[in-house]
């Protein structure tokens, strides 16, 4: 019984933190952010933008500029 109550606190901790990245391979990764669409994030890997997400602790993202390093 204890077993169960642990897996089921590590599925909800699991579910209650929305922010995350996966990668597909190791050049292909998609970050999801609590402050940024995920569409807008696609819209900027679809085009190659030098403007990258950065996935902080709080699951919030700023977006960094791979060419000049600015943070916005």
């Amino acid at each position: 019984m204890r077993l169960f109550y642990i897996c089921l606190f590590y599925v909800l901790c699991r579910c209650i933190v929305f922010a995350n990245y996966s990668c597909r391979t190791v050049d292909d990764c998609v970050v999801e952010c609590l402050n940024i669409p995920s569409e807008f994030i696609q819209h900027l890997k679809n085009i190659s933008s030098e403007w990258i997400p950065v996935l902080q602790s709080d699951g919030n993202c700023y977006l960094y500029n791979k060419i000049t390093g600015e943070n916005v």
